[in-house]
């Protein structure tokens, strides 16, 4: 069995040889089935994340006032009731609805969109990223759940001259900064479980208008100190001890790594390995990353951004034969003993399993699992006739859901 869109198993070869197979072994109460269908897992909840967000530009200023698309996704198996969106006030300002926004109910896979209206305080000035908390609250089944997030908007800076006067006047500066920005990532596994080790790959890009030096990048979060004007560096050192690890830890090198220098316009795929904590549980899980580097004056720049990684829990199977299947006659009909076992730590509910082979006729040959404990079986007592004599390929297929509601 596979472990994405529909994984299957392929068990045995079957030889048929001159002898005859014989028993016949009923299987479990088709009520007994149809009650375990019917247990919820609970593992069933809503998942709301940030799917997009929009401010109609690609930079903000200090002092303007501007307004956010956005788009929520619930990605979770539940639909998630009384969803409301709370924006903290700080570098950015939620204006008219006091920060607050109600957005209804979302169904499993579902959306929802809303607009908030902001403006960029002036403690943006001189500030690559600023940064806008938000925080999504919803229920389900007479329970709270809550998302924490950091929206992020490019800080674009500029000295402006006065008013134009009789008087002469210099030249209006523009501020010349490097800006790195995190243009694509994706994880060496597809799907990832607890336990799995993997790479992160990021694709990151120099948008700015000044070279950006010595590029440290630091997963989980940190940053750099030493010099902030022009003139020599001052002592300072890279601090990368203070991320958040609870989900995804680093392995093979530390979570601080050098990346060289970005030229404006340059582009470096960087990488760190991890490993998915044996703890975590199946959701989607925000992950800082941090670039720390000085432009070519010796100013220090730490910008932070974040990305969402993807954790799935897929049912751990074992399917065999609970008895020797015997012998068979080309022409005649005899039993394929198949048992499914549930060899993971946890439950699992799966849906169809069925039988299919080239080459002969089966009868039987598909059944509704159910709700299956860990250690526990489920046997299916097909049908087989084969055509003609040779060796049989049986291929296995079980179906189930995913955390994220997608159908595998």
């Amino acid at each position: 069995m596979k472990t994405n869109n529909q994984r299957t198993a392929t068990l045995f070869r079957l030889l048929l040889f001159v002898l005859i197979a014989a028993g016949l072994l009923i299987g479990p109460k088709a009520e007994e089935a149809q009650a375990n269908a019917n247990e919820q897992d609970s593992s069933t909840r809503p998942i709301v994340v940030v799917s997009y967000y929009d401010f109609g530009d690609d930079y903000i200023y200090p002092g303007q006032t501007f307004n956010m698309h956005m788009q929520l996704e619930n990605k979770g198996n539940a639909r998630a009731e009384n969803v409301v969106a709370t924006f903290t006030s700080g570098e950015v300002v939620a204006l008219d609805t006091g920060g607050v926004k109600s957005v209804g109910n979302i169904d499993s896979g579902g959306v929802g969109n809303f607009e908030q209206r902001l403006t960029a305080t002036w403690d943006v000035w001189g500030k690559p990223v600023a940064s806008l908390p938000l925080m999504v609250t919803y229920t389900y089944s007479n329970t709270s759940y809550s998302s924490a997030f950091d929206i992020t908007f490019p800080v674009y800076t500029k000295y402006v001259s006065p008013t134009a006067t009789p008087t002469p006047t210099t030249t209006p500066a523009v501020v010349d900064r490097p800006q790195l920005v995190i243009n694509n990532y994706k994880a060496s596994v597809e799907v990832l479980e607890p336990g799995v080790q993997f790479s992160l790959e990021l694709d990151v890009e120099n948008v700015g208008s000044a070279s950006a030096k010595r590029v440290v990048m630091i997963v989980g979060g940190g940053s750099s100190s030493g010099s902030s004007g022009e003139g020599t560096p001052v002592p300072g050192g890279t601090s990368g001890g203070s991320g958040d690890f609870t989900h995804f830890a680093p392995l093979g090198s530390s979570n601080v790594q050098s990346i060289g220098d970005f030229d404006p316009g340059d582009k470096i795929k960087a990488s760190q390995a991890l490993i998915v904590n044996t703890t975590t549980e199946p959701g989607a899980y925000s992950q800082r990353i941090s670039f720390s580097y000085v432009d070519e004056k010796g100013r220090t720049y730490n910008d932070d951004q974040v990305i969402t990684i993807l954790v799935y829990a897929i049912p751990k199977l074992s399917i065999d034969f609970y008895q020797d299947p015997g012998m068979f006659f080309a022409g005649q009909t005899s039993m394929l003993p198949i048992q499914v076992v549930n060899t993971g730590k946890k439950p699992a509910i799966l849906g169809s399993m069925r039988v299919t082979v080239e080459g002969a006729d089966v009868m039987n040959n598909v059944i509704l699992v159910g709700y299956l404990e860990t250690g526990g079986y489920f046997p299916l007592d097909a049908m087989l006739t084969p055509f003609t004599p040779g060796p049989l390929d049986l291929t296995i297929t079980i179906d189930y859901t995913d955390d994220f509601n997608q159908a595998q």
